[in-house]
C-alpha cells in the first residue's frame, strides 16, 4: 500500500473550484463565469463530478487581475484592459493561455476559432463563401 499520492508534474498540476476560488479571491460561481467567458477553461472531473482547472491558467488570471487592480497607478505606463490578451514581461497569453504554448499545439484557424467563440473544435477550417469568392475573382 501507499501512503502518499505520487508526485504530479508541475505542468500538469490541477486545481479544484474551490482551490481556484480562493485563489483568485471570489466565490465558486465566479470561477464558473470566468469559463463560460472564455477566462478558464475547466476539466470535468472522474464520473462527471466537479471540474479541475490548469494551476498555470489560474495563476496567469490572477496576475491578470492583480495587474488590472494596480493599473489605476497612472506610473505613465500604457496600460489597457482586455479579457483576450495578457502581455506579461516577454510572454502572451491569449484568455490566459501561453501563447507560444497554443501555437505548439493547434492551428491558427483552432486558435482564432477559439478566441472568436470560446470553443476550442480541433480540426477546424475556414472556408470562403462561394458568394465572395465569385465575387473577388470577378474584381481581379
Amino acid at each position: 500500500m501507499r501512503d502518499q499520492q505520487p508526485a504530479v508534474d508541475a505542468a500538469e498540476r490541477r486545481l479544484t473550484t474551490k482551490e481556484t476560488a480562493e485563489l483568485l479571491g471570489v466565490k465558486p460561481e465566479t470561477v464558473y463565469a470566468y469559463v463560460s467567458r472564455g477566462q478558464l477553461s475547466s476539466r470535468r472531473g472522474p464520473g462527471g463530478r466537479g471540474s479541475s482547472f490548469d494551476a498555470k491558467e489560474v495563476e496567469a488570471l490572477a496576475r491578470r487581475k492583480r495587474r488590472d487592480a494596480s493599473a489605476a497607478d497612472f506610473s505613465g505606463e500604457l496600460s489597457v484592459r482586455t479579457r483576450i490578451t495578457l502581455i506579461d514581461k516577454d510572454r502572451y497569453y491569449f484568455r490566459g493561455v501561453d501563447a507560444a504554448e497554443l501555437a505548439a499545439r493547434h492551428t491558427y484557424e483552432e486558435i482564432a476559432e477559439w478566441l472568436w467563440t470560446g470553443r476550442l473544435r480541433p480540426g477546424v477550417t475556414f472556408t470562403a463563401p462561394d458568394a465572395s469568392v465569385a465575387v473577388a475573382r470577378r474584381a481581379v
